[in-house]
Protein backbone atom coordinates (compact mmCIF):
# COMPACT_ATOMS: atom_id res chain seq x y z
CA UNK A 1 0.00 0.00 0.00
CA UNK A 2 1.54 3.78 -0.84
CA UNK A 3 1.24 6.14 2.11
CA UNK A 4 -1.78 7.87 1.83
CA UNK A 5 -3.60 4.43 2.13
CA UNK A 6 -1.38 3.54 5.20
CA UNK A 7 -2.31 7.36 6.74
CA UNK A 8 -6.26 6.89 5.68
CA UNK A 9 -6.34 2.75 7.11
CA UNK A 10 -4.63 4.25 10.37
CA UNK A 11 -5.92 7.60 11.10
CA UNK A 12 -2.32 8.84 11.15
CA UNK A 13 -1.12 12.22 8.86
CA UNK A 14 1.77 11.31 6.16
CA UNK A 15 3.57 13.60 7.78
CA UNK A 16 3.96 11.43 10.58
CA UNK A 17 4.29 8.37 9.00
CA UNK A 18 7.41 9.86 7.27
CA UNK A 19 8.92 11.08 10.46
CA UNK A 20 8.18 8.24 12.21
CA UNK A 21 10.45 6.51 8.80
CA UNK A 22 13.36 9.03 9.95
CA UNK A 23 12.98 7.64 13.85
CA UNK A 24 13.24 4.49 12.46
CA UNK A 25 10.05 3.15 13.60
CA UNK A 26 8.61 2.19 10.11
CA UNK A 27 10.38 1.48 7.28
CA UNK A 28 8.74 1.15 3.47
CA UNK A 29 10.32 -0.14 -0.01
CA UNK A 30 10.37 2.70 -2.71
CA UNK A 31 9.10 2.11 -6.20
CA UNK A 32 11.12 3.37 -9.36
CA UNK A 33 8.98 6.64 -9.18
CA UNK A 34 10.37 7.09 -5.84
CA UNK A 35 6.92 6.65 -3.99
CA UNK A 36 7.10 4.64 -0.60
CA UNK A 37 5.49 1.25 -0.46
CA UNK A 38 4.38 -0.34 2.99
CA UNK A 39 3.48 -4.16 3.48
CA UNK A 40 0.62 -5.16 6.06
CA UNK A 41 2.55 -5.26 8.89
CA UNK A 42 2.96 -1.45 8.62
CA UNK A 43 -0.59 -1.27 9.23
CA UNK A 44 0.25 -2.73 13.28
CA UNK A 45 3.48 -0.89 13.52
CA UNK A 46 1.54 2.02 13.30
CA UNK A 47 -1.10 1.47 15.74
CA UNK A 48 1.57 -0.07 18.01
CA UNK A 49 3.82 3.30 17.68
CA UNK A 50 0.30 5.31 18.19
CA UNK A 51 -0.25 3.24 21.49
CA UNK A 52 3.12 4.13 23.02
CA UNK A 53 3.00 7.57 22.32
CA UNK A 54 -0.39 7.75 23.80
CA UNK A 55 1.55 6.28 26.74
CA UNK A 56 3.25 9.35 26.72
CA UNK A 57 6.69 7.94 25.19
CA UNK A 58 8.37 9.60 22.98
CA UNK A 59 9.79 8.40 19.25
CA UNK A 60 13.44 7.62 20.95
CA UNK A 61 12.09 5.67 23.99
CA UNK A 62 9.79 3.41 21.78
CA UNK A 63 12.51 2.83 18.85
CA UNK A 64 14.95 2.17 21.93
CA UNK A 65 12.64 0.09 24.63
CA UNK A 66 9.67 -1.56 22.27
CA UNK A 67 11.68 -2.10 18.68
CA UNK A 68 14.96 -2.96 20.95
CA UNK A 69 16.80 -0.30 18.95
CA UNK A 70 17.98 -2.37 16.21
CA UNK A 71 17.97 0.01 13.34
CA UNK A 72 19.29 -2.73 11.08
CA UNK A 73 16.02 -4.80 11.62
CA UNK A 74 13.54 -2.54 11.75
CA UNK A 75 11.08 -5.61 11.86
CA UNK A 76 12.19 -6.71 15.33
CA UNK A 77 10.01 -6.03 18.24
CA UNK A 78 10.19 -6.65 21.86
CA UNK A 79 7.32 -8.60 22.41
CA UNK A 80 8.41 -10.45 25.36
CA UNK A 81 9.21 -13.84 23.92
CA UNK A 82 12.80 -13.04 24.21
CA UNK A 83 13.56 -11.20 27.86
CA UNK A 84 16.95 -11.47 27.35
CA UNK A 85 17.25 -9.60 24.39
CA UNK A 86 16.12 -6.33 26.06
CA UNK A 87 16.31 -6.18 29.65
CA UNK A 88 15.66 -2.54 30.24
CA UNK A 89 12.38 -3.11 29.16
CA UNK A 90 10.68 -4.56 32.35
CA UNK A 91 11.79 -1.75 34.29
CA UNK A 92 10.69 0.46 31.87
CA UNK A 93 7.73 -1.39 31.91
CA UNK A 94 7.10 -1.28 35.17
CA UNK A 95 8.00 2.11 35.82
CA UNK A 96 4.90 3.08 33.08
CA UNK A 97 3.12 0.54 35.29
CA UNK A 98 3.89 2.75 38.87
CA UNK A 99 2.91 6.28 36.50
CA UNK A 100 -0.23 4.88 35.33
CA UNK A 101 -1.20 3.49 38.41
CA UNK A 102 -0.47 6.93 40.34
CA UNK A 103 -2.50 8.79 37.80
CA UNK A 104 -5.72 6.30 38.18
CA UNK A 105 -5.56 6.87 41.69
CA UNK A 106 -5.45 10.31 41.40
CA UNK A 107 -8.13 10.52 38.96
CA UNK A 108 -10.58 8.20 41.87
CA UNK A 109 -9.59 10.85 44.39
CA UNK A 110 -10.51 13.48 41.95
CA UNK A 111 -14.30 11.44 41.50
CA UNK A 112 -14.93 10.45 45.06
CA UNK A 113 -14.42 14.62 45.63
CA UNK A 114 -16.29 15.83 42.96
CA UNK A 115 -19.35 13.72 43.57
CA UNK A 116 -19.34 14.88 47.04
CA UNK A 117 -19.76 18.25 45.72
CA UNK A 118 -22.17 16.86 43.37
CA UNK A 119 -24.18 15.54 46.41
CA UNK A 120 -23.96 18.27 48.42
CA UNK A 121 -25.01 20.42 45.75
CA UNK A 122 -28.18 17.99 45.18
CA UNK A 123 -28.81 17.73 48.43
CA UNK A 124 -28.50 21.83 49.69
CA UNK A 125 -31.01 22.37 46.39
CA UNK A 126 -33.50 20.22 47.44
CA UNK A 127 -33.72 21.36 51.01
Amino acid sequence: MNIGELARQTGVSIRSLRYYETKQLLSSQREENGYRIYDQTALERVRLIQFYLSLGLSTTEIFDIVFCGQPDDVASLCDGTDLSSCPEEMDFYQEKLAEIEAHIASLEKAKTYLKQRLTRWHAEKNA
